[in-house]
């Protein structure tokens, strides 16, 4: 008489899914798949991910641990056939590409290996400031505007160029700053430069007040990042002109 033993076979499966782009500072979120093709249950399964270098741990579900720079999922078994989808959430601390490698094993010296690369950037914030250094300016006097442009974010700001118009009311005298510059009629345009994160560009405009009126001093702020279109900011300025010397004399006297 002849008798036949079937004999299961234990597979392990592990996937990773996530972002292939992300800002620095802000959530990531990746998804471990694990899965079971084999015919029999698999025991004592445990699913360690490491904390990769640069990176932060936020959170992890389904019943993660994070200590000593590793989360770690204890499963237990898994039936034949079965799936389970594991979540870490990290954030990173550097620019760059920088890959999660996640390890699963269980007994009978089963193990899988899956892993995913992020390329992490900066976030550009631009800010700009206009002031001026006399208002209101008499006819003939001189007033000068100060253009500040800062780098708020986390990553360099490139193509950065200031362009300025001055009122016709008023003569473009001199022009100073971060960068060369020219001078088209009333506009003073600025080449363009890169600003690294935290950095201040610092421009002047030196004007000669030419007519009265109630003018606007406009500036606009272009820049490779900005892709919603450039910034602009106006300046207003009061121009007035002095009473003739022999109206304030007869003003000042008594009737």
């Amino acid at each position: 008489m002849e008798s036949c033993v079937t004999v299961g076979e234990a597979k392990l499966g592990l996937s990773m899914t996530g972002p292939r782009k992300r800002y620095l500072n802000m959530p990531v979120t990746y998804e471990l798949k694990l899965t079971n093709p084999g015919t029999v249950a698999l025991q004592n399964l445990v699913i360690d991910d490491p904390l990769p270098a640069g990176m932060t741990f936020v959170s992890a579900g389904e019943g993660g641990q994070f200590a000593n720079d590793h989360v770690v999922w204890t499963q237990g078994s898994m039936a034949p056939g079965a799936t389970q989808t594991l979540t870490v959430v990290l954030q990173a601390r550097k620019a760059g590409r920088i890959c999660n490698q996640a390890i699963a094993s269980a007994d009978h010296g089963l193990s899988q290996q899956a892993e995913f690369c992020t390329d992490f950037s900066g976030m550009p914030a631009l800010s700009l400031e206009v002031d001026k250094t006399e208002d209101p300016v008499e006819i003939g006097a001189t007033t000068s505007y100060n253009i500040t442009v800062r780098n708020q974010g986390s990553s360099p700001v490139t193509g950065v160029r200031i362009v300025a118009t001055v009122p016709e009311q008023m003569q473009t005298k001199d022009a100073a700053g971060a960068a060369n510059h020219r001078t088209e009629g009333q506009r003073v345009v600025y080449e363009p430069i890169t600003l690294q994160a935290g950095d201040a560009a610092r421009y002047r405009i030196e004007v000669k007040a030419l007519r009265a009126g109630d003018v606007r001093f406009k500036v606009e702020l272009r820049a490779d990042q900005l892709i919603a279109g450039p910034v602009e900011q106006q300046e207003s300025t009061t121009i007035f002109s002095a009473l003739p010397l022999s109206r304030t004399k007869n003003s000042a006297t008594p009737p």
